[in-house]
């Protein structure tokens, strides 16, 4: 049996704490930039700078009703911005689309540090976990994608 003291041992365990610390650095980059975005939207929205379907001085007398009751609102004719048939629903306002894109870039911030995690680990032979961090890379992209298309 191999000592898991020894050098090797050491190497690895270095490889890892650098692979880890890699994927934080653009983990932690990528969300500030996502953050960023979310927070100029938001302000945009909140300053009524893009249109939007059910104005922020209007949510307080919303909050109480129920998902039918929403449909039923979004649906009426009479709301100021006239209602596209079908999904997506982010679409039927270009100030809700923009909302639905950052929160989207947000949720999508990951994708660049399990990237680099991915070829750090391959170019490094570590081929399990890297075909772990792309397959959970993929997972990401196709799901993103699939909500993206409404399905």
């Amino acid at each position: 049996m191999s000592d898991a003291s020894g050098p090797l041992a050491a190497d690895v365990a270095r490889a890892r704490n650098e692979d880890g610390l890699r994927f934080a650095r653009a983990l932690a980059i990528a969300t500030r930039l996502a953050l960023v975005a979310a927070a100029l939207v938001f302000a945009l929205l909140a300053l009524e700078a893009l249109p939007v379907r059910v104005a922020l001085a209007e949510m307080p007398a919303h909050w109480g009703r129920d998902a039918r009751a929403w449909q039923n609102m979004l649906a009426d004719a009479t709301v100021s911005w006239p209602a596209l048939a079908g999904w997506p629903w982010p679409l039927r306002s270009p100030g809700e689309l923009v909302g639905a894109i950052a929160i989207g870039v947000l949720c999508l911030a990951p994708v660049p540090a399990l990237a680099v995690l991915a070829l750090r680990l391959a170019r490094r032979g570590d081929r399990l976990f890297a075909a772990l961090a792309a397959a959970h890379l993929a997972l990401i992209v196709l799901t993103a994608g699939s909500v993206a298309l409404g399905r």
